[in-house]
């Protein structure tokens, strides 16, 4: 993956001061590892290795977007169980309509019984 894309804001680290101000941000013209084309100081498009950038810090205000994932439980039939609706933190939940199951389908009725007690307990 590429260090830097067209756009980027960088900020330079580098040396030659003369041509680049130490700390200041400039915008990604082109991108051609290991090279940085950005416009210097001078108005010229200038090519520095990419190790004389950092990517510069996006501006981060008082209010952010926060993502939160969540579970939800979701209505359906999940192997020998069957998942009604919630109401309140408590679901619906029955059997499927036989009398006798195999160890492998009371292991898994456990493992989405489970499931859905966590995913209420949030």
């Amino acid at each position: 993956m590429a260090k830097f894309k067209i756009g980027d804001q960088v900020t330079w680290v580098g040396g030659r001061p003369e041509k680049m101000t130490y700390g200041k941000t400039y915008e990604v013209v082109s991108f051609n590892e290991p090279f940085v084309h950005v416009i210097s100081d001078e108005g010229k498009t200038e090519g520095w290795v990419s190790s004389c950038f950092e990517l510069a810090p996006t501006y981060q205000g008082p209010v952010r977007t926060k993502t939160v994932t969540t579970k939800e439980v979701v209505s359906g039939r999940y192997g020998v169980i069957r998942v009604g609706s919630v109401c309140e933190g408590n679901v619906s939940v029955s059997f499927e309509g036989k009398i006798y199951y195999s160890a492998i389908e009371l292991r898994a009725a456990a493992a989405t019984l489970l499931e859905i007690a966590e995913a209420l307990d949030q």
